[in-house]
């Protein structure tokens, strides 16, 4: 299954991301996607750093 999270840095995007993990989903893909303004920001997910 993929997944895409649109506001992945705003408040329900992270909180969407924070239960993805706690609940171990399992998925083949992760889209984030977030505005322009939001380019480089940095999203903690399964102790990674991904940078929009």
């Amino acid at each position: 299954m993929n997944i895409a999270i649109v506001g992945a840095t705003g408040n329900v995007g992270r909180k969407l991301l924070e239960v993805i993990e706690k609940l171990n989903f399992k998925f083949s893909e992760l889209y984030l996607i977030a505005s322009d303004k939001n380019i480089g920001k940095e999203i903690k997910f399964l102790k990674k750093k991904l940078t929009q």
